[in-house]
């Protein structure tokens, strides 16, 4: 991926993280290609773009780190209690002497719990009591102290420079950062995504191996820029003339060289929902890039010829509400011959969703369930059956109740499924 598609990947990348959609992106490429500084110019862009003052990027070289630089340095933290919970009984909990605070989050405490205004004066009173007379109630802890320059408000990208050269101190110390965005009690802010960067294997550079779980938090993409992006960049910073035309007459000796990534993206749950959330309104020159770099070339491959194909998963609403309209197309993805029962089962489960959503379903959705219960393959249609039978929803146990009071479709489970289901309802009609 060049340089433009790489920062159309990272905008699109943070816009759907304010959706809570977040997903980090890791880019393998050589040294000295700009990976670092597209992710400022990116940052740059965002900051404009969004209007967000604030929005900024932290360039984190691991391969320069020790544990302690991401984790944070120990110390001693002191607990302690409140003295107004236990002397004036304004805390709910019967055991509040046992509740300890932080010593920084006390007075907070005190302000929130207790109504009382905040004064040195008040809180040199405060520390008089608990050292006279619940000295016995303080504890000491080990926390960490989170680095200074971690962000903790604003806007921004942080950059996890050359993973695959830190120590694996430092690798697992980011593995839990990540992907679940923090660090003991560090929270990465709302406002910021993980962007991470790492080299290829090779004689050039000396690099560790990740693991698998470290892979699949990742969608990975080749960051390869293009003699053409270079001749810009340096038209707009103004080099010398002769290396310009150097370039130009050799690009051979620009040193941008075709990679391959490092590893094989892992397909796995966690990947699959990755690509769902990158995907979602993801330009479509992109798709391909991305589909693999989350899953992996052969499953994209897959994926590509399925939505290049004109068959789609018949929607949910237009079988439960207007089923004769796609009987056709329900029946010809039923065929032995055709044997689309993937696009049937997707259909399913999203059958199963609109039905948790509906509180009183209409006797023609009723019908439409049963005739499409009749017009799918068997093993689907048991398999739908047991879905709505055995589904956390009460709405979805509910209407299948309603449906099994129906004497037809009642007789219909008798004869093709051995009156599957009937044993989890009450029999209505005596």
């Amino acid at each position: 991926m060049n340089i433009r598609n790489s920062k159309r990947l990272m905008k699109h990348t943070y816009k759907k993280s304010r959706d809570h959609k977040y997903v980090p992106i890791m880019f393998a490429g050589g040294t000295g290609v700009g990976k670092s500084s597209v992710v400022d110019e990116t940052a740059d862009e965002l900051r404009q773009e969004m209007d967000l003052p604030d929005f900024r990027s932290i360039n984190y070289r691991l391969s320069q780190k020790e544990q302690g630089d991401i984790v944070g340095m120990p110390y001693d933290e002191e607990m302690l209690p409140c003295p107004y919970c236990i002397e004036n009984g304004h805390s709910d909990d019967e055991h509040s002497e046992k509740i300890l605070h932080p010593k920084r989050r006390l007075m907070e405490h005190i302000a929130k719990t207790h109504n009382s205004k905040i004064t040195i004066s008040t809180y040199e009173t405060t520390m008089d009591i608990i050292r006279k007379k619940y000295s016995h109630l303080i504890q000491l802890r080990t926390a960490f102290a989170p680095p200074i320059d971690l962000p903790t408000s604003g806007h921004g990208i942080l950059h996890l420079d050359e993973l695959n050269r830190a120590t694996k101190q430092v690798r697992d110390a980011v593995f839990e950062l990540v992907w679940e965005r923090k660090l003991g009690k560090y929270l990465l802010p709302d406002g910021w995504i993980i962007i991470c960067s790492v080299n290829p294997p090779s004689e050039k550079y000396m690099v560790y191996e990740l693991d698998g779980a470290m892979i699949a938090r990742f969608c990975h993409i080749r960051f390869i820029p293009d003699a053409e992006e270079w001749h810009s960049y340096a038209a707009k910073k103004q080099l010398y003339d002769p290396v310009r035309q150097f370039v130009h007459e050799y690009p051979q000796f620009l040193g941008v060289e075709i990679i391959q990534l490092p590893y094989e993206p892992i397909y796995c749950p966690r990947t699959l929902e990755m690509m769902a959330y990158l995907l979602e309104g993801l330009p479509e020159d992109l798709v391909y890039e991305v589909t693999a770099g989350c899953i992996g070339t052969e499953a994209a491959t897959a994926y590509m010829s399925l939505i290049n194909s004109k068959e789609r998963p018949i929607p949910a609403d237009k079988i439960l509400n207007d089923f004769e309209k796609v009987k056709p197309q329900v029946k010809e993805y039923a065929n032995k011959s055709n044997n689309r029962a993937d696009l049937l089962r997707v259909s399913i489960d999203d059958i199963i969703v609109l039905l948790g959503k509906i509180e009183k379903i209409k006797e023609t959705q009723l019908h439409n369930l049963h005739k499409f219960i009749k017009e799918i393959p068997k093993d689907l249609a048991v398999g739908f059956l047991k879905l709505m039978i055995y589904s956390e929803s009460s709405n979805v146990q509910e209407h299948f109740r309603q449906l099994a009071a129906d004497r037809e479709f009642r007789e219909f489970l008798q004869k093709e499924f051995k009156n599957i289901g009937m044993e989890q309802i009450e029999d209505n009609d005596e």
